[in-house]
C-alpha cells in the first residue's frame, strides 16, 4: 500500500523499518546533525566527489550503498558511541545527540544492528545488508534504495544523478573545481563557524509572507515536508508574479520565457 504521507508520521520501508517524518520543531532543534546525516544517507557519490577526494577515498569506484553504510555507521556512532568514536569521526566539536536516531527511523535500534557484506564470486561485487540483534535482515539495498527516496521526499530534493567526465579534461577540471570551493568553505568555517540557524531565516521569511498561514507558534508542530513544500510553492508564487511584472511593464518577452513558465504564467492569470 502507498504510503500516504500526509496521514501518518512514518513512511514504512518494510516489516522492521519505517522512516520517521520529523516536525518542523524536531528538525529545528537538531538542525546541524539532522542535515548532516540527512545528507550522507541521500548522497550520490558524485554529489560527494570533493570531500572524498580530499580523504584519498576514490569516489568513481563507489556506489551509493557504500556511502549509505557509512552514513548509517556515523548515525550509530553519533546517537550512541563513546566519546573516543564521536571524536575520531567528527572532530572535537561533535557532540552525542542521542535524538538523533529516533528523528530517521523507528521500529528497529540502532545499537542492536549490525553491517554485514557478501561479495560474489563470478565478478566479485559487493552486496550489503543489516541484520539486527535476532540475526533478522532488516535492510537490504533495495531497502537503502527506499529509505534514500523516503529522506528525499521529506526534504523535498531530487537524487543527484550526474555522471562523471572521468575519461576527458572537463571531468578534471570539475573535480578541482569542487575540491577548490570545498577547501575554501572548510577554511572559511574554521575561521568563522556559522553562529546562525538557517531554517531560522526560512522561517522569518516564511512567517511574514502573507501567504504561509502559520505563526512563530504554529509551526513548529507541522510535519517538516509540510514547511519544505510551502516554501516552494511561495517561491513558486513569488517567481510567477515576477514574470507577470516582467512580462506588463514590457522588461520580459513573454514569448521568450521558458515552456514551464508559459504555462504555469498562463495558468495562473486564467483563473
Amino acid at each position: 500500500m502507498q504510503n500516504k504521507i500526509f496521514l501518518n508520521d512514518t513512511i514504512t520501508i518494510n516489516q522492521y523499518v519505517q522512516v520517521y517524518i520529523p516536525t518542523f520543531k524536531e528538525v529545528y532543534e537538531n538542525e546541524d546533525d539532522y542535515f548532516l546525516l540527512a545528507y550522507h544517507l541521500t548522497a550520490m557519490p558524485f554529489t560527494r566527489r570533493a570531500e572524498l577526494w580530499l580523504n584519498k577515498i576514490d569516489y568513481i569506484t563507489l556506489n551509493f550503498y557504500d556511502l549509505f553504510i557509512q552514513a548509517l555507521y556515523e548515525l550509530k556512532i553519533l546517537s550512541c558511541g563513546t566519546d573516543e568514536e564521536i571524536i575520531k569521526l567528527f572532530g572535537a566539536n561533535k557532540k552525542r545527540n542521542a535524538n538523533i536516531f529516533s528523528m530517521f527511523f523507528r521500529g528497529f535500534n540502532i545499537s542492536d544492528i549490525q553491517i554485514c557484506m557478501t561479495t560474489d564470486n563470478e565478478n566479485g561485487k559487493k552486496h550489503y545488508f543489516i541484520i539486527d540483534n535476532l540475526q533478522r535482515i532488516i535492510i537490504t539495498e533495495n531497502d537503502m534504495d527506499k529509505i534514500a527516496v523516503a529522506i528525499r521526499k521529506i526534504l523535498g530534493e531530487k537524487r543527484d544523478d550526474r555522471k562523471e567526465d572521468i575519461g576527458g579534461a572537463s571531468g578534471r577540471y570539475v573535480l578541482d573545481r569542487a575540491v577548490t570551493l570545498l577547501k575554501r568553505d572548510l577554511k572559511k568555517k574554521a575561521k568563522n563557524p556559522r553562529q546562525y540557524s538557517v531554517l531560522e531565516s526560512y522561517l522569518v521569511t516564511m512567517v511574514n509572507n502573507k501567504d504561509f498561514k502559520y505563526n512563530f507558534e504554529t509551526v513548529m508542530n507541522i510535519k517538516y515536508i509540510e514547511f519544505t513544500l510551502s516554501v516552494k510553492q511561495i517561491l513558486h508564487n513569488i517567481h510567477i508574479s515576477n514574470i507577470a511584472i516582467g512580462v506588463y511593464t514590457g522588461n520580459v518577452l513573454s514569448e521568450k520565457l521558458s515552456t514551464k513558465d508559459q504555462s504555469c504564467f498562463v495558468l495562473e492569470f486564467d483563473k
